[in-house]
């Protein structure tokens, strides 16, 4: 063998080696680039899988808070209507009392044929007191449902009277003066006399509305 033919065999050796090198860089940078786009992948993937989670999470909160306001509407409803009930029943009784000590009154005044008559509608409003009475009953938890209505009312403007309590009760409720007085039977101008002394007393502007405040506390 030549000199010729052993630099030409070194020179393939020397050439085989290099591509051997360059084939392996090749396949390192191949594989580095496989990683990085699995890596990238897998962590856009917990990205929107997080995004997920958080979108429903957000969802369920906004559902709950629509749950809670919607239940607190209902327990509002509630305690309107049970308020309401309340004042229907204390005027009931007010006015079968009232229709009572008149008939009384009137049975010692008339003759003894018509005291008889007078002692069965007295005995008819007697029955119907009592039957109101028992659904009166509930009217201590009525007071405790608006007790707490009562409370700021009173840490903010003092005491209130018990006609006050009704006053503002009732105003809350979005009765009107006419409705009022026909309840309580008294005159439209004494339900504007209350209305204006409860102004006074909350400290109210003229431009304030009275329910709206009301209804705020």
């Amino acid at each position: 063998m030549t000199i010729a033919d052993i630099k030409i065999k070194e020179l393939k050796y020397k050439a085989r080696i290099r591509y051997q090198r360059i084939f392996i860089i090749i396949s390192i940078l191949i594989i580095l680039l496989i990683l990085i786009i699995v890596y990238y992948y897998r962590v856009i993937g917990k990205l929107r899988i997080k995004n997920i989670e958080e979108k429903l999470i957000k969802a369920e909160l906004k559902n709950k808070n629509l749950e809670a306001i919607a239940l607190k509407q209902k327990i509002e409803n509630k305690k309107n209507d049970l308020t309401s009930f309340s004042l229907e029943m204390s005027n009931k009784n007010e006015f079968y009392t009232e229709l009572i000590q008149k008939l009384e009154e009137l049975k010692t005044q008339v003759i003894i044929p018509n005291q008889k008559y007078i002692k069965n509608i007295i005995n008819f409003c007697n029955s119907n007191l009592k039957e109101s009475n028992l659904l009166s009953l509930k009217q201590k938890d009525i007071d405790k449902i608006n007790q707490d209505f009562f409370n700021k009312l009173e840490s903010r403007f003092g005491s209130l009277t018990k006609n006050e309590k009704y006053l503002a009760a009732s105003f809350r409720l979005g009765l009107s003066n006419k409705e009022i007085a026909a309840k309580k039977a008294i005159s439209v101008s004494s339900v504007k006399m209350g209305r204006y002394r409860l102004r006074k007393k909350f400290k109210l502007d003229r431009n304030a509305d009275l329910v709206e405040f009301l209804q705020s506390i």
